[in-house]
């Protein structure tokens, strides 16, 4: 269960297990700034919602990631409840 409120309104997701997270900038707009002080004043909370996530390493920076860390799974059903209020 994770919920993301403004005060006055709010979402909620809920599934069995999952990542989330509330941020105030898209991917997009992280990849495309060179420098944070050029990210615009937030107005907005993104909030994403993952199945699940694969563990950092993958053997770029350092050892083979371990196989119990690892998002392996070639199809997969996740189903997640959203709840606005």
């Amino acid at each position: 269960y994770a919920r993301v409120s403004n005060g006055a309104q709010s979402v909620c997701a809920r599934a069995k297990s999952f990542d989330f997270s509330a941020v105030p900038y898209t991917a997009e707009e992280l990849m495309n700034t060179a420098h944070d002080a050029e990210l615009p004043v937030p107005d907005k909370t993104v909030f994403s919602v993952d199945y699940r996530q694969n563990g950092i390493g993958s053997h770029s920076c350092g050892p083979v990631l371990r196989e119990q860390y690892r998002l392996s799974e070639r199809q997969f059903t996740f189903e997640c409840e959203f709840i606005f209020e």
